[in-house]
């Protein structure tokens, strides 16, 4: 699993897009990262596809649920986290073939049980 981290060249931002980005305010620390969602426990496959549905131990799955229902208010909401008590992470899958090994996230809206994000 290691291997498969890092089958792409990861690049640095150049001084002039990181400049851009610190002058309109769109640098920010997100609380995950990939890493931070590789770190599952157990799996389940999905059907007859290439995904499977991760878990987590308890404490992780608290961590993950807040970073990403974090990182969707400032994506979705233009930073407005007062969002965040109606969302909750419905589930995480994990696609096992290709270069770049990505996650599916879904995210359900407590308030009224509707499907906010399937990425």
């Amino acid at each position: 699993m290691e291997s498969s981290l890092q089958k792409k060249i990861c690049f640095p931002l150049s001084k002039n897009v990181e400049s851009y980005l610190e002058e309109y305010g769109r640098i920010i620390e997100l609380p995950l990262s990939y890493e931070s969602l590789i770190r599952y426990k157990d799996s389940f496959p999905l059907g007859d596809s290439l995904w499977i549905s991760v878990m987590y131990s308890h404490e992780d799955f608290d961590e993950i649920n807040k970073g990403l229902c974090y990182i969707y208010s400032l994506l979705k909401t233009e930073g407005d986290i007062s969002v965040i008590k109606h969302l909750r992470v419905d589930r995480i899958d994990f696609c096992l073939f290709g270069n770049s090994n990505p996650f599916r996230i879904r995210i359900i809206n407590n308030f009224n049980d509707n499907l906010i994000i399937s990425m």
